[in-house]
Parts: C-alpha cells; sequence; structure tokens
C-alpha cells in the first residue's frame, strides 16, 4: 500500500507537467498505458511502454520518470539512478526537478552509493517550494546519513576582526613594584583584519549494536588572516626590521588530529558513556610546533525527550617542538543541561574547569560559566540564538606581578542563519562576538570585536 501512494504521488507530479500536443496522440496513449501498468503493479509492462515513448522522443520527461520509477520497482537501481538523472536534466519545472532528484537519491542508498544520495537530496533541495516538501527531504537526508558509516561536516567563514592576534589594547608592560613602563613590540598590540577559517571533519562508524558503537575519526582545521591597512601602518613603523616584515600568515594556525571513539550503551543506567582518543599536531605561523594526544570520556545522561544532562572530562598531554614554549598537561571537567522549554526555545547552561600544569609561569586553573539561548520561530525567515560567558583565570606566579595574575573575561554573542535562502542545503549564517579580557597584569588585557560569515547545513 505505500508503494501505491508512492506511485500516486509520482503519477500525480507527472501530471502537473499536462498531456501531449494533439499531434502525439500515441505518445499521450503510451503515457497513459504506462501509468496505469505502474498503479497495477506491472512494472515490466510500464517500462516496456516508456522505452515506446523514449522511442519516440528521446528527451520525453514522463517517459523517463515512469522508466526510472518501473527499474526501481523491478530491482533495477543503478539503472532507476541513470535513468532518474536523466530527467533531471530534462525536466520542465522545478516539482519535476525535485521529484526525479529524490528519485535518483532513492536509488543510490539501495546501492549504499551513501554520499551520491546526500548529494542528491542536497540538489533536491534546491527545488523545495513548501515546509512539506524540505521536512520530506530532510526526513530521507537523515536516513541516509544513518545509514551511511561516513559521515563529512564542512565549515567555512571569513570574520572581520579589530583584535586577530588577541594582542594587549594598550601595548603596555609593566613590572609590578618597579617604576619603570615598557611599550610591548607592535606585534603583541591588537591588530587589526580578517580571519578565513574553514574545517573538515570525518567521522566512520566501524560498528553499530543496541549495546555500542566503535568509530574513527579524523579532521582538519586553519586560520589564515590578512591585516588592515591600519595593522599594517602600525608594524612598519616598527624599529625592528623583523616585526616590519610579519605578515597575516605569521599569525595563521592549522590543526590535524585522527582518533577513536567506543561507546557503550548499557554501561551506566543513567545513559550511554563514550571513551575516545586523540592524537594531533599543531601549527602556527607555518611551524609546526605542538603535537598532543587527548583521552576523554564523557556521559550523556537523558531526562526525558526534551532535556538531558552531560558530562565530559579530558586529558591533554602536549609535548612542543620549540623552545619558546613548555610541555603541558590540560585537565578539564565539563558539566551542561540542554532543555527545550514550552515553546520549544532551547536553553544550554554549561560549567567548565581547567587546570593547566605548565611550569611554574604558565600554570593556571580557569573556571567558566556559559549560557545559550536558541529561538524555536524563525523571525523574517531567519533563526537567531545567542550565548553569554563569564570566566575567571588565575595564574599563582606570573612574571610580571608579585602575586600572580587574574584574568576576568566575559564574551556575548549572537548568531543568525537566512533560512529563506538555500542552495545546496546550505544557509548563509552571521555570528557577532564581543570579548573583554582584565586582568591585573596589563599587557594581557584586551578586547576584540568580530563578525563572521559563514555557512551551514539545514541537514
Amino acid at each position: 500500500m505505500q508503494n501505491l501512494l508512492c506511485h500516486w504521488s509520482l503519477i500525480l507530479g507527472l501530471g502537473l507537467i499536462g498531456a501531449p500536443a494533439a499531434g502525439q496522440s500515441n505518445l499521450a496513449e503510451l503515457q497513459a498505458g504506462a501509468e496505469a501498468s505502474l498503479v497495477a503493479r506491472e512494472p515490466a509492462q510500464t517500462a516496456a511502454l516508456a522505452e515506446q515513448m523514449l522511442a519516440q522522443d528521446p528527451d520525453s520527461y514522463p517517459a523517463l520518470f515512469l522508466l526510472a520509477v518501473a527499474q526501481s520497482d523491478l530491482g533495477q537501481d543503478a539503472a532507476s539512478a541513470q535513468t532518474a538523472a536523466r530527467a533531471y536534466d530534462v525536466a520542465p519545472d522545478e516539482q519535476s526537478r525535485l521529484q526525479s532528484a529524490r528519485l535518483v537519491a532513492r536509488a543510490r542508498g539501495r546501492l549504499k552509493h551513501f554520499v551520491r544520495a546526500e548529494f542528491w537530496l542536497r540538489r533536491a533541495a534546491n527545488h523545495i517550494s513548501s515546509e512539506a516538501e524540505a521536512q520530506a527531504v530532510v526526513t530521507e537526508y537523515v536516513r541516509i546519513t544513518s545509514a551511511n558509516p561516513l559521515s563529512v561536516q564542512l565549515n567555512g567563514s571569513i570574520a572581520p576582526s579589530d583584535n586577530v592576534n588577541n594582542g594587549s589594547d594598550e601595548g603596555i608592560l609593566e613590572f609590578e613594584g618597579i617604576p619603570l613602563t615598557f611599550l610591548l613590540p607592535e606585534d603583541r598590540r591588537a591588530l587589526s583584519g580578517i580571519e578565513y577559517f574553514t574545517s573538515v571533519q570525518l567521522d566512520y562508524r566501524l560498528s553499530e549494536d543496541a549495546a555500542q558503537r566503535t568509530s574513527l575519526s579524523a579532521a582538519m582545521s586553519g586560520q589564515a588572516y590578512t591585516l588592515s591597512s591600519d595593522a599594517r601602518d602600525l608594524l612598519d613603523s616598527s624599529p625592528n626590521a623583523d616585526i616590519r616584515s610579519v605578515t597575516g600568515n605569521d599569525f595563521s594556525t592549522f590543526l590535524a588530529q585522527v582518533g577513536a571513539s567506543h561507546t557503550r550503551k548499557t554501561l551506566s543506567p543513567l545513559g550511554p558513556v563514550t571513551f575516545g582518543f586523540n592524537l594531533g599536531s599543531y601549527w602556527s605561523g607555518g611551524e609546526r610546533i605542538v603535537d598532543f594526544t587527548d583521552y576523554i570520556v564523557s556521559h550523556k545522561i537523558p531526562v526525558n525527550d526534551r532535556a538531558f544532562y552531560s558530562l565530559r572530562a579530558s586529558v591533554r598531554d602536549q609535548n612542543v617542538l620549540t623552545d619558546a614554549l613548555v610541555d603541558t598537561l590540560t585537565y578539564d571537567l565539563r558539566g551542561s543541561f540542554s532543555t527545550a522549554l514550552p515553546n520549544n526555545d532551547r536553553v544550554q547552561l554549561s560549567l567548565t574547569g581547567r587546570k593547566n600544569d605548565a611550569g611554574p609561569e604558565s600554570s593556571y586553573k580557569e573556571y567558566t560559566t556559559e549560557i545559550g539561548y536558541a529561538f524555536a520561530q524563525p523571525v523574517f525567515g531567519t533563526r537567531w540564538s545567542s550565548s553569554l560567558e563569564l570566566g575567571y583565570r588565575n595564574y599563582p606566579v606570573f612574571a610580571t606581578t608579585l602575586d600572580g595574575r587574574r584574568d576576568h573575561f566575559v564574551t556575548i554573542g549572537a548568531n543568525t542563519v537566512f533560512e529563506d535562502i538555500r542552495y545546496f542545503g546550505f544557509s548563509p549564517s552571521l555570528d557577532v562576538s564581543a570579548t573583554r579580557t582584565r586582568s591585573n597584569a596589563e599587557e594581557v588585557e584586551s578586547s576584540a570585536l568580530q563578525i563572521r560569515f559563514g555557512i551551514v547545513s539545514n541537514f
């Protein structure tokens, strides 16, 4: 019954095209017979009649679409995918392109060509005209990605900022108890410019059943910068030739890592527990400066279908490859609670503690709290969310103070996704964030305002 209803919907889609012209009465008869055979669950007869139509008109969309549906019912998925792709190329309108792309995706999914199926569903998303169609495409995409052992996440953004290097606001260095003031080098002051960011995350599911899930992962991300004319003028004013030669590339970063995770779904009665590790390296200014290993354990505790708690503990063992840094052990503990409100808005509260063990003048403890709020209902075709983070960082010993260093920092941000603008299932996004750090060590006081333009997936 479900296939029959599906066929009826596909035939109604064909009906939108209109009947062939009077001079093509034979084609009209063949099309009517093919549709009747399809409804009668006689796909072989449908295919034969569609082939006769194509003999008269090789670019007939109704013939190609009917043939693709018949081939699908006959289990000829490879042929169905190819025929439906031809139908997409000659489709006369948006609705026909949507139906054809979905049919290609269904055939590719059955063949376990998951990446190609996902591509065609993103292509189908270019032709949706209603929320019902959008939801249908999203549902199919979720089903395909759930079956696909490989998942890929891509991100990219461009972000103008008034402090790309996290430099000092005042540019002054003072030693507590010593009545002397020094100017920081120009490259350690706040420099404005533009940040370019891109990342790719790969996850491959090795196995999954009712008791466990095991997967491998790989990730790469990079940030590059161009400096503004004001920043360039500041650097060029330096008497130090090395500083005058500084460019945005000197602040570029790159991270690459591989890892594995194993989730036990029955280890705790409260919810799934995940164990994982990562091996990675970090580059700055084109120089590889750090190798690291992460050990991670997390626990998700569902409250109901609208709320959950999560706990995450991790240790990063960082080995440096340059004399300018020291080896570091970083311990993180994070707890969060996320819930949907009666109006379906979502609120998340997180608390994080960090201990950074990196030698006498680089060790610190840090505590942060963050609250995020996401609005469920779009406003003029845009979806909004916001966040606020408050933090405190304490260095017991610091070079320029007598009693350590104490930082207080706050970050406020807002994000909007322009969902009315869609291409291949992606929409543009805009992030605005402002960060302010106050400290008893004035040379580390800083502020930054950043506007980030990016893209996000609607799936």
